[in-house]
């Protein structure tokens, strides 16, 4: 170190400087890997941003749904090019299309689930819904699905919005949360996790810091992945309380459905079944998946609701739009036909 004052001035300014562009290029080389390494699935591990980020067809309420539906709402999504329309009952609905009246006597078929039957990727007209409603047109066909949903909310709004409906005649009900979650939180899960809530949850537990502040620096994002502190590995305890909160959910819907005079139809989470979909899922996150399957399997015998296995019907890549979950029209159009046949037996 220099011993001249005016030297040492110098060599702590230089540090300095050069510490700042040390800083500099390591959270330029962190976003580099964030925006382009981390999103091609190359670290299982990693959790980005919600999926649903557009919330604009949503709204916050008071109690389990934690959110619902905007009454008459329209979103034109440019740059996907598709759209979400939702009538004054809170329903999808094709734009310009009224396509429902829930006060009617016709027999109705409700779809309740997360993005999957809600359609999200397709517009309304290409959604399993509608091209189920096409083929059933003796029935009234009811999108209440949303996009993001768990168990827990699918079921709280069939409660709270739906239990009501007269000449209710079927429930199909598909959801994946919350296996993401419990993949993702282990034995930290906590039966009220979502989506909805999941980023401030994934930021206390998961990044290094445990606070918000980091999470917009991509250089704590990057030493996230190194460092693995998410998935948490479940334990016993965890999947007692996972299952127990599958079967309760389950047990309530079915419970609802009989009070309707309602068939339940319980569809299983179906992902892609190609390599690059079961890679970009951690063993813990597949773990979660199967844990729910199988519940969802076993529980139609004691809950007495129907088992509609989509897993033997979506065995294409192109029956999906992604390496998630969301179909196709095509696939949309498989699993309205194998539906509008198992109805009718």
């Amino acid at each position: 170190m220099p011993s001249h004052p005016y030297h040492r001035v110098k060599y702590f300014a230089f540090m300095i400087i050069l510490m700042v562009l040390l800083a500099s290029s390591v959270e330029l080389m962190s976003y580099l890997v964030v925006k382009y390494i981390l999103p091609s699935g190359l670290f299982s591990g990693y959790v980005p941003k919600e999926t649903f980020s557009i919330r604009g067809f949503t709204e916050r309420v008071n109690d389990d749904r934690i959110i619902t539906m905007k009454q008459n709402h329209y979103v034109e999504l440019i740059k996907e090019n598709w759209t979400i329309q939702t009538d004054g009952e809170r329903l999808r609905i094709p734009p310009g299309n009224t396509l429902h009246d829930i006060r009617s006597n016709q027999p109705k078929f409700i779809f309740i689930g997360d993005s999957v039957p809600f359609g999200w990727g397709v517009n309304a007209e290409n959604s399993l819904p509608f091209l189920f409603s096409e083929k059933r047109k003796e029935l009234i066909v009811l999108n209440a699905s949303i996009p993001s949903y768990s168990l827990g909310q699918a079921v709280a709004r069939l409660r709270s919005e739906f239990v009501n409906l007269t000449h209710l005649s079927y429930i199909y009900l598909q959801i994946y949360d919350p296996a993401s979650q419990y993949g993702l939180f282990g034995s930290r899960w906590e039966e009220n996790d979502n989506w909805t809530t999941m980023m401030i949850r994934y930021t206390n537990l998961c990044y290094i810091p445990g606070t918000s502040f980091f999470y917009f620096s991509n250089f704590f994002k990057v030493a996230n992945i190194l460092f693995q502190r998410c998935p948490i590995a479940p334990g016993v305890e965890s999947d007692q309380r996972y299952r127990s909160y599958l079967r309760k959910q389950l047990h309530e819907a079915a419970e609802i459905s009989h009070r309707s005079n309602a068939i339940l139809i319980v569809a299983p989470v179906t992902i892609p079944r190609n390599a690059s979909a079961l890679d970009i899922r951690s063993h813990a996150h597949r773990r979660a998946i199967n844990i729910i399957n199988k519940i969802m399997l076993d529980g139609a015998e004691k809950y007495k609701y129907k088992f509609f296995d989509t897993r033997q019907i979506l065995t294409e890549d192109d029956d999906f739009i992604d390496l998630c979950c969301h179909l196709s029209k095509k696939g949309s159009e498989k699993v309205a036909h194998a539906l509008s046949e198992y109805v009718s037996h």
